[in-house]
């Protein structure tokens, strides 16, 4: 970087020679000042407290001129002949131009800009790997007083838009987002000495690893203005558990949303991933009762509900047939849905008074087996604020047993006013619950970028393995239809149906692995940018589909299986992948 040149006056060859060694000594001793007001005008004489020093004044963005010691009390009365004659010489002549440092700059552009006047100073507490002494309680984000974490840094910019994050180990997730907004630069050692901590870029990367899985170790969310960030490392632990829905948690190691952001020289390693957790088999009735309620009395029928199932809302019902009590023919059995079925098992309601014969009321038809759980059709959903793997579709519930039919009264001799009442129809049994869908396997993914703006230059990133899709659960056996009500000389009830196997439900997706997921503009990328993977398949396996239950049983016959759920999608891995692609 160049300086621009000095109108130095005449001097006596002594005084002038003492000056030039000055100027020299001190340009090659630091090309930058301290924080003091910037723009001052040099001169060849020290003053103030710098006498004492030796040391010239530090005007920040200006060259620090260095006051060397006299040999002898003559020459000290030289200099001051030679300051005496220069006072009287034009003002212009005495004025040097200072060197002023480009904010521009990053800290391994120039060392000039490592300076308390454009950054918030981050440093790793003694504690952690690589720790200088930073301090959150006693820090006050300066070179000599460093915070001991971003975070800390990034809620007391104080009108900076920098943080200088010394080498070593942060154990934390960094944030940056509307109302916190900074670059970060590492790349930069601290090494204590004497006079406090020495801050220097030495291309060190700051490693950012957060202890708990299930967040990014970087998010840049919604930065009004761009972001840089360099010569950092940002590490996502590996996930070993699910969020409240099951999902397998992913290990994301940098998340980026609604931003422009250029990555240099930057670390991004994603962890393991966790697994899907497995579906669970839906309860369509009491798994005690092995058989549906009967009738409440001889003639007066029961009925039950069904809790609804994943794909029968409202609640499924079977309601056995009254018998015959006002009229001769007994009152058929229902469900909902309405299942149809053929004589004799159909639910109808027996006929009376057939001379001296009452019907007995038909058994209820059994019922229908619903869908199988469907794998879904993409590997998840992409968000504004995160990432969802597809779980598999759920089983359905069996349909449940018609109730027999009510039987026929007789009447009694020899008048034939008074009647034998006929028995009621049994209740229909439940269908068996579906089997629950396997969750979807978590995603290891370097970059997530959202409608964003990204740039990598020199940069490494790593995905690892993804999580395995949970199996999707079995379907339970459906529930038999109850016996009716047996009476003498009338017509008895029929039995209720058998309901129908609760389907099997599907296999969850496997997770993906991935460099780099994005929506809107694909990351742009420079020829040394790597992307790999590291230890792992690339693909998440798909969970298994869950086996269908049996149908219920009884004397009447039994009802339908059904059937097994499918596969889980399998899982990939990617370098880079638009995530609208199909």
């Amino acid at each position: 970087m160049s300086v621009a040149p000095h109108n130095i006056p005449e001097r006596r060859p002594r005084a002038r020679s003492r000056f030039a060694v000055a100027v020299s000594f001190a340009f090659a001793l630091c090309r930058c000042g301290g924080s003091g007001s910037s723009g001052a005008a040099a001169s060849g004489t020290s003053t103030g407290s710098d006498q004492g020093s030796g040391s010239g004044a530090a005007d920040e963005g200006g060259i620090i001129f260095a006051s060397l010691p006299s040999s002898s009390a003559s020459d000290d009365a030289s200099d001051a002949s030679d300051n005496s004659s220069d006072a009287s010489g034009d003002s212009s002549d005495v004025a040097l131009d200072t060197f002023v440092c480009d904010p521009t700059l990053t800290p391994k552009d120039d060392p000039c800009i490592i300076n308390d006047a454009y950054a918030v100073f981050v440093a790793a507490p003694v504690s952690a790997d690589g720790g200088a002494g930073g301090s959150d309680v006693t820090g006050l984000g300066t070179m000599a007083m460093p915070f001991a974490t971003i975070g800390k840094a990034l809620q007391n910019l104080s009108g900076k838009s920098r943080v200088y994050v010394c080498g070593g180990t942060y154990v934390e997730a960094v944030t940056v987002d509307t109302t916190h907004v900074a670059s970060l630069y590492g790349g930069l050692t601290c090494a204590s000495g004497p006079g406090g901590l020495t801050w220097r870029y030495e291309g060190a990367v700051a490693q950012v690893r957060p202890a708990a899985a299930g967040q990014p170790a970087l998010s840049v969310s919604a930065a009004a203005d761009p972001v840089a960030i360099e010569d950092m490392g940002f590490e996502s632990p590996a996930a070993q558990s699910q969020d409240s829905s099951g999902a397998g948690l992913s290990s994301i190691a940098a998340w980026v949303q609604g931003s422009t952001v250029s990555f240099s020289r930057v670390v991004l390693t994603a962890g393991n991933a966790a697994d899907g957790a497995n579906g669970t088999t839906q309860v369509n009735y009491d798994p005690s009762a092995t058989t549906a309620p009967g009738p409440r009395s001889a003639t007066n029928a029961n009925s039950q509900t069904c809790p609804p199932g994943a794909m029968s809302p409202p609640a499924d019902e079977s309601v056995g047939g009254e018998g015959a009590v006002g009229s001769a023919q007994g009152m058929p059995g229902t469900s909902d849905p309405a299942t149809g079925g053929v004589a004799p098992r159909d639910g109808q309601g027996g006929l009376g008074e057939q001379g001296d014969y009452a019907a007995p009321g038909d058994d209820g038809a059994d019922g229908n087996v619903r869908s199988p759980g469907m794998a879904a059709g993409t590997l998840g959903t992409l968000t504004d604020t995160g990432w969802a793997p597809a779980p598999g579709g759920d089983g359905a519930p069996g349909a449940p047993g018609q109730g027999g039919g009510g039987g026929g009264r007789l009447g009694i001799p020899p008048n034939l006013t008074t009647y034998y009442f006929g028995g009621a129809g049994g209740t229909g049994g439940c269908g068996g619950g579906g089997g629950g869908g396997g969750k979807g396997g978590g995603a290891s993914v370097a970059l997530f970028s959202v409608s964003s703006t990204v740039t990598l230059t020199a940069c490494q990133l790593t995905s690892n393995q993804p999580g395995a899709g949970g199996n999707g659960a079995p379907g339970a056996p459906g529930q038999a239809g109850s016996p009716g009500s047996q009476v003498l000389y009338a017509g008895s009830g029929g039995m209720g149906g058998n309901g129908a196997g609760g389907s099997g439900g599907a296999g969850g997706t496997g997770g993906m692995s991935a460099g780099i997921i994005y929506r809107g503009s694909e990351p742009i990328r420079d020829a040394t940018t790597l992307i790999s993977l590291g230890q792992g398949s690339g693909a998440g396996a798909p969970g298994m589909g869950g086996a269908g239950g049996t149908g219920g049983s009884n004397t009447s016959g039994t009802a339908p299986s059904a059937s097994a759920g499918a596969p889980g999608l399998p899982g990939a891995y990617f370098a880079a992948h638009d995530i609208d692609a199909p």
